[in-house]
């Protein structure tokens, strides 16, 4: 079936703010028909000077705007590195927690050797070198965001400050070597913390097109057993392979995250996977070789060589996605490329199932992130095709793949206090709010069609009830979560806004009520809620940390204002649903042009 996989006319993708977002951006699934209706109200509303959704949204805005000053770091750097070193017991804390969470899937560091020289560093701070010392505080930086949320909050400053000082670091050009393995592993952490914190997250794809190129410069990308010119003891060459698959996983998420092409494939490269190993300190090839186990043991390596046996075909589909032309990609090759996938994806689960029967198997944070890893992949292919199945019923197998991706990564999203993947999820950018956000969309999509589809006589059947009650459900769970978000410093109201109306226009259909009514009061009621959030913390930030007056003030309510810097904070993105997006965002258009199959039929 040659039908072409366009998104918006004569073009795959979107535009937003004069820049291009690939069809794997949240921004394309975002725009479904059952949910373009609201988009439209909260432009009218907004646009509107009077009404009461216009007032309420800018103070959200102003709110959200002096949070973000808060945070602000100001731009000096001490001259000794160390002096941003916390004191050893909460150090122990947080390099802890990055080894137990990013450090299995995203492998960076040769763990003995960093712990050895970790060791070394407190017997003489003073003298470690600052590559030491920028590792150390990228780690800890990571590993702050898994402490208990009342710590988090606490720590959260110092370590978007960590974040601030390597990045000043690497862009200087004295006491480094940014082309080596060293400055390699700086460079993942810094970018892998930037996505931890969503640090200028909307530039991480520009980051990550650097770091496969200075990847590549130091022959990365070549598997260290082909070369001639040097031996490489087998310690070396394994963690070469596995810097490497780092490398690739954080192009390939990064990637899909921006909607942007990969610009790597496997023809680019031919370093091997990582063996099934733990590090250990082996220089001899004998010694190493007797700590590789079989691949149905786990292992330290084990989730990494999962996530790395996928790797040539996600990049693919990453290319194959963001590709604008919308000749580039057919039905027949989206579902070639999806049944590849779902083979690995069943293979991974099998394996993991393996696993978790040893008593020091993978934990659930770690299962969690290896299915959203690939399982997002799976709905950058479906998505298009999953939103037309109501009118092409040829599409319904993307609608049942994109449902039960939805499903299972909205059902890996706890929400229990103290766990790691919730963390991410709080404070993290990227993936971590841009696929929640879409598998949201997704389930409130196929509420709608059955909402349409199980009408009249159906509509008191116990079974389809139960069915529609379990996704509204989710939504629900979405639309508090976003509150919690906003609650821990994440002003992204609009998220709760969205999906607060997808449930009112959801329980106006099923009751008879008027839509556009019910969906205007949801809109309301939720600015107000988050509005009422934002000022809690407008008044328990610190005057003395905010930035120095800029001469400009906003107002917040009656009688408060707060000063505004004129330029943005560096430091942190408004770019996801962010502070400005209704006024300038392309994409509030209505669904009339939204046809992205229909020329092609």
């Amino acid at each position: 079936m040659n039908i072409a996989c366009g998104s918006r006319g004569p073009m795959k993708g979107v535009f937003s703010k004069s820049r291009y977002f690939g069809q794997s951006h949240w921004m394309n699934c975002c725009i479904s028909p059952s949910i373009q209706v609201i988009f439209e109200l909260c432009y009218q509303q907004d646009a509107d000077s009077i009404s009461e959704i216009h007032h309420l949204h800018q103070k959200c805005k102003t709110a959200g705007r002096a949070i973000k000053a808060d945070e602000k770091i100001l731009p000096q750097v001490a001259p000794d590195l160390s002096d941003y070193i916390p004191g050893r017991e909460v150090a122990d804390k947080l390099v802890h927690s990055y080894l137990e969470t990013f450090e299995c899937i995203y492998p960076v560091l040769h763990v003995p050797s960093f712990l050895s020289e970790y060791e070394g560093y407190w017997l003489d701070p003073k003298i470690a070198s600052n590559t030491l010392v920028t590792k150390l505080l990228l780690v800890m930086a990571i590993g702050t965001i898994f402490q208990p949320q009342a710590e988090v909050a606490t720590l959260r400053p110092s370590a978007l400050q960590w974040i601030y000082v390597a990045q000043t670091w690497l862009s200087t050009p004295f006491d480094k070597q940014c082309l080596t393995v060293e400055g390699m592993q700086i460079q993942c952490l810094l970018l892998l913390a930037r996505l931890a914190y969503d640090v200028d997250g909307d530039m991480l794809w520009l980051s990550a097109g650097y770091l496969v190129r200075a990847a590549m410069h130091i022959g990365l990308h070549i598997d260290a057993e082909s070369y001639t010119f040097q031996k490489p003891c087998p310690q070396d060459i394994q963690h070469r392979r596995k810097l490497w698959a780092t490398v690739l996983e954080i192009v390939v998420q990064t990637s899909m995250d921006s909607g942007g092409l990969p610009m790597i494939s496997a023809n680019d490269y031919d370093c091997k996977p990582p063996l099934n190993a733990d590090d250990m300190e082996q220089k001899d090839l004998d010694g190493f070789l007797s700590t590789v186990k079989p691949h149905d043991q786990f292992t330290q390596s084990s989730l990494q060589i999962m996530l790395v046996r996928s790797l040539p075909l996600r990049l693919e589909i990453a290319a194959f996605v963001n590709n604008f032309r919308p000749e580039s990609g057919t039905y027949d090759k989206a579902i070639q490329l999806s049944e590849k996938l779902l083979k690995e994806c069943s293979a991974n689960s099998a394996l993991l199932q393996t696993f978790k029967k040893s008593s020091s198997g993978p934990t659930d944070f770690q299962v969690n992130l290896v299915e959203l890893m690939t399982h997002q992949f799976l709905l950058a292919l479906h998505w298009p095709y999953a939103l037309k199945a109501k009118s092409y019923r040829t599409f319904y197998y993307s609608r049942k793949v994109c449902l039960d991706s939805a499903l299972l990564l909205s059902s890996n999203s706890s929400q229990t206090q103290g766990d790691a993947y919730t963390h991410l999820r709080i404070w993290g950018g990227g993936l971590f709010r841009a696929v929640p956000l879409t598998t949201t969309s997704l389930i409130a999509e196929e509420l709608f069609d059955q909402i349409e589809t199980d009408a009249a006589s159906f509509s008191k059947n116990a079974t389809l009830l139960d069915r529609r009650n379990g996704l509204c459900k989710y939504i629900q769970d979405y639309v508090q979560f976003a509150l919690v978000r906003i609650r821990h410093g994440q002003p992204d109201v609009k998220g709760h806004m969205v999906f607060s109306a997808v449930l009112a226009k959801a329980e106006a259909l099923l009751s008879g009520n008027p839509v556009e009514e019910s969906i205007l009061a949801a809109l309301q009621k939720s600015l107000t809620i988050c509005y009422e959030v934002l000022r809690e913390q407008i008044g328990g930030l610190s005057p003395q940390l905010r930035p120095p007056k800029s001469g400009t003030q906003l107002q917040l309510g009656i009688g408060d204002t707060v000063d505004a810097p004129l330029t943005g904070n560096i430091m942190t993105s408004d770019g996801w649903l962010g502070l400005d997006d209704f006024e300038n965002m392309d994409w509030w258009l209505p669904s009339s042009i939204m046809d992205p199959m229909a020329e092609s039929l």
